[in-house]
């Protein structure tokens, strides 16, 4: 069995100071990973997923087999082949901060 769940950081908007991004590091999120998930996931790139609040794009931090029953998890529609764009460099140096602790 392949791995079958993404978990991964948000990413979130401070609004004190300019609705900048950040990654909210407080949790892992968890998805579910089908048949229909285009690409390949990669640490430090981005996910686009289903979310309460629509499709949003998350950094993915790994992936795990699990043998529960996950269809309660929203799905992962695709794994991008790309990280944060170079205006957002911070946000990388946040996911490296976040991997060394």
């Amino acid at each position: 069995m392949a791995d079958n769940v993404l978990m991964a950081l948000h990413l979130s908007a401070n609004k004190k100071h300019h609705n900048e991004l950040h990654l909210n590091t407080n949790r892992f999120y968890k998805w579910r990973i089908d048949k229909d998930t285009k690409g390949t996931p990669k640490p430090g790139n981005l996910a686009k997923v289903e979310t309460e609040y629509g499709i949003q794009h998350v950094v993915i931090w790994g992936t795990k087999e699990v043998a529960q029953d996950i269809s309660d998890l929203k799905r992962v529609i695709k794994f991008d082949d790309h990280g944060i764009g170079p205006k957002h460099d911070y946000i990388n140096d946040e996911f490296k901060k976040f991997n060394e602790s």
